[in-house]
């Protein structure tokens, strides 16, 4: 069978999708934020993950929808003793700038204080959450806090040193730059 000649041909493409594999993996590029700029993560579609999350140091992480705050949560078991969940990629920090982190969470078990904190090896910036007052309640987190320098900065999330379990959804992180 012979095809007529074509002269010149238009193609229509519509609803592209382009999505990653693996919603752990560290291909995640540091963005970087103007004033007013955030960056959303509500933990729903692993294929589109804003941020990278390096399950080194607490393996008992996932993204799952029992007992979630919406859809889906990201679920952090830590046995303590400093042992912290990783945020290591998505955000590129600038010197003097600051920043405003909100999320919510929700602890099922408390063993120690919880920290959210920024490092990158010699400057830490830091603030506690959750008690017992909020066992199994929604609650929400939020934190000012300014860069001192442009180094690279990993966000932590973990419990303090004692010993035992401790668990904790977390949802709707959102990380925006006010100044």
């Amino acid at each position: 069978m012979m095809f007529p000649a074509i002269s010149s041909c238009k193609v229509i493409i519509d609803n592209v999708k382009i999505t990653r594999k693996n919603g752990y993996n560290n291909e995640i590029k540091n963005v970087k934020l103007n004033v007013d700029d955030k960056i959303c993560e509500n933990f729903d579609d692993l294929s589109n993950l804003k941020i990278g999350i390096d399950k080194s140091q607490t393996p008992n992480c996932k993204i799952t929808s029992e007992n979630a705050i919406e859809n889906n949560s990201l679920y952090i078991e830590s046995s303590g003793q400093y042992k912290c969940l990783f945020i290591n990629k998505g955000i590129e920090y600038e010197a003097n700038a600051t920043y405003k982190v909100t999320f919510t969470y929700k602890v099922t078990s408390l063993i120690d204080t919880l920290y959210f904190q920024l490092n990158n090896g010699s400057d830490t910036i830091y603030k506690q959450f959750g008690s017992e007052n909020e066992l199994n309640k929604i609650c929400s987190f939020e934190f000012e806090f300014t860069i001192k320098n442009n180094t690279n900065y990993v966000i932590q999330i973990f419990p303090g040193q004692k010993s035992g379990i401790s668990k904790l959804y977390i949802d709707n992180l959102v990380i925006k730059r006010i100044k």
